[in-house]
């Protein structure tokens, strides 16, 4: 008489494979209560001989059946993670056959208490509020039938567990960021996978909490959680800016009037800069709306009561390419940021209002090159590096809108003062650029920018 449970699929496992199946359920055979399993098979379905092989078919009836889902039973079996490492680059490689049209939301069950979520990021950002820095970030992946992730600057990956699921966390090291480790957790039921960006203040208890608190929740289209697009040319080099030719008729001088258009009002406006103070002081630092890297350093107790700038010790690192070289300390040293004012007067060329003038040029610092200048992109500053956004405009409109210098009537003329953070520990040139057509470009020789060098 043929048993009933032989006519189970597993049944046809040899001993070796059951308890493998057990394993990757999560209970090892030794470990598992047998008289409970037992009792949630129906009574009909219970062999009468006890020898251990049957129990193992037993328990592994129960597992797929009643332990675990049978969608991840059948996920687990064509999802396939292998890790590479090559030099400071760990690669993740996914082999999975499932397809899905389902949505899916990201609930993060554990915060930290001092951490609190970016407006606008749909829960999937947290930082300190107060600071505006640290916490962490998550990403949505779905991944492609053979999914490569890479992780460059890393110097170690450990394999670890949260619940039932596998989670490859990568240490990092360099990069110019604060987010030194990046975890990734796979989701085979859901055919998804999380990837959580940690700031170096989360320690490594609130790490394994905060993963073992992220949840996928089934939603409509309309409340699900945004994919995250993943580059699948990762190998590629990164681009390079292409360098600002010294004879470009885009660069203009202090005092000398330029022509730029503003969106798709070419030749609209006439612009003409004059640098006003270079100093350590922030001028009515109690009065006027400072932005950007003013708080960071009031923050970090660099900027007294009366405006006055301090010096810190700063680190200047070697950029490493994040495979063959990681970023190396080339030096500590002394900083004084200076604060860097200039009026700028913009007039109205046409002869109809121009409406929601957005103004920002930004500062940028360059070293000169052969012909030429041309951004640092081989070394940074570590903390406070030049980031050339501008900290106060006189004609600033609010919140969002802070950028928004407001309109021009027909042939008017404004006259706006711009305050710059320069961070400029080795002499560079420094250039005002302008861009107005919000064109983005590689080449810095674009038609869409125009550049002022600033005297020295």
């Amino acid at each position: 008489m043929t048993k009933k449970y032989e006519n189970n699929p597993l049944s046809h496992l040899d001993d070796a494979q059951l308890t493998k199946l057990l394993q990757d359920t999560g209970m090892p055979f030794d470990d598992i209560k047998q008289e409970k399993i037992i009792r949630n098979i129906k009574k009909k379905q219970r062999p009468t001989n006890k020898n251990k092989r049957y129990k193992k078919i037993l328990m592994g009836i129960a597992a797929a059946a009643i332990l675990i889902p049978t969608s991840a039973f059948a996920a687990n079996k064509i999802w396939e993670v292998t890790t590479k490492k090559d030099g400071f680059l760990t690669t993740l490689f996914v082999q999975n056959e499932a397809e899905d049209t389902a949505y899916y939301r990201v609930d993060a069950t554990y915060v930290p208490k001092e951490l609190t979520a970016i407006p606008q990021t749909q829960n999937m950002k947290y930082w300190r509020k107060e600071t505006r820095d640290g916490g962490f970030s998550l990403a949505l992946i779905k991944p492609e039938k053979n999914q490569k992730l890479t992780v460059p600057n890393a110097v170690d990956m450990v394999k670890s567990t949260s619940g039932q699921h596998d989670v490859y966390t990568v240490k990092r090291q360099g990069n110019g960021s604060s987010y030194d480790t990046v975890s990734y957790l796979m989701l085979p039921e859901e055919n998804r996978i999380l990837q959580i960006m940690f700031d170096h203040t989360v320690n490594k208890v609130q790490q394994e909490k905060i993963i073992a608190g992220l949840r996928l929740e089934k939603v409509t289209a309309q409340k699900a959680t945004p994919v995250t697009p993943l580059n699948q040319n990762e190998d590629k080099a990164k681009e390079s800016y292409t360098p600002l030719q010294e004879n470009q008729k885009t660069i203009y001088h202090e005092n000398e009037a330029f022509q730029a258009s503003f969106g798709d009002k070419k030749d609209a406006l006439k612009i003409q800069v004059k640098e006003n103070a270079s100093q350590k002081q922030l001028p009515d630092y109690a009065k006027r709306a400072y932005i950007g890297q003013v708080e960071e350093f009031a923050k970090a107790g660099l900027i007294d009561k009366a405006g006055n700038l301090g010096t810190y010790e700063g680190s200047s690192y070697q950029r490493g390419d994040g495979v063959k070289t990681i970023d190396q300390l080339l030096a500590k040293q002394k900083i004084q940021p200076q604060y860097r004012e200039m009026t700028i007067t913009i007039t109205n060329q046409t002869a109809k209002k121009v409406k929601d003038l957005y103004f920002a040029p930004q500062l940028q610092l360059m070293n000169k090159v052969k012909a030429g200048y041309q951004f640092d992109e081989a070394t940074y500053l570590q903390p406070f590096d030049h980031d050339g956004e501008p900290v106060f405009i006189s004609e600033h409109g609010e919140g969002k809108s802070y950028y928004n210098i407001g309109n021009l009537a027909a042939h008017e003329m404004k006259k706006v003062t711009i305050g710059y953070i320069v961070i400029n520990p080795a002499k560079k040139a420094e250039f005002l650029q302008f861009n107005l057509t919000g064109t983005g470009s590689m080449d810095l020789n674009n038609s869409a920018f125009t550049w002022v060098l600033l005297d020295e």
